[in-house]
């Protein structure tokens, strides 16, 4: 199968923030981790994408550079963890500001299809729109999970150009 990657945008009059079951063991927040926590978290969320394979994180050169992207302020990273234990991430890039893109977003395989991804996504978007963001976008690949283009979709996200990469 061809590689493509698929690049969405979200507009705020085109929000669909779903209704969400409250999660009160669940918490999001910004943390800072080494280059060995953030690839442990890659290979926890990504491994059945194969994210962790990806040269952004096997290419010495690469992974140099990304261990200095993790310092950018510009770039946060949120967490996801229930009960304190870790369930997924985000990476935001806030340097094209006011737009914001969600360079890595994901939950661990184990704790899809009970609404946390959604609760992560609605809760990065919620904070995007309310500091007038005027467009969030995101990339995408076709060897991801197999429902999350509809996911996306179902927030509103529209795809507006896809491309060959492998």
């Amino acid at each position: 199968m061809a590689i493509e990657k698929i690049y969405l945008e979200l507009l705020p009059g085109d929000y669909r923030p779903p209704a969400i079951a409250a999660m009160p063991d669940a918490a999001i927040k910004g943390e800072q981790p080494d280059i060995t926590t953030y690839l442990q978290w890659v290979k926890l969320v990504g491994a059945p994408y194969g994210w962790h394979l990806r040269p952004r994180f096997t290419d010495p050169a690469l992974v140099a550079a990304l261990a200095a992207e993790l310092k950018n302020p510009d770039q946060p990273i949120l967490a996801l963890r229930i009960a304190g234990d870790f369930c997924g991430f985000a990476w935001l890039d806030w340097r094209e500001k006011p737009e914001l893109k969600i360079e890595d977003i994901g939950v661990i395989p184990d704790k899809t299809g009970g609404g946390l991804g959604s609760f992560f996504l609605k809760h990065i978007l919620d904070d995007a729109f309310a500091q007038n963001t005027p467009r969030v976008w995101l990339t995408t690949r076709n060897t991801n999970h197999p429902r999350l283009l509809d996911f996306y979709k179902r927030f509103g996200f529209r795809e507006y150009k896809r491309e060959r990469i492998g």
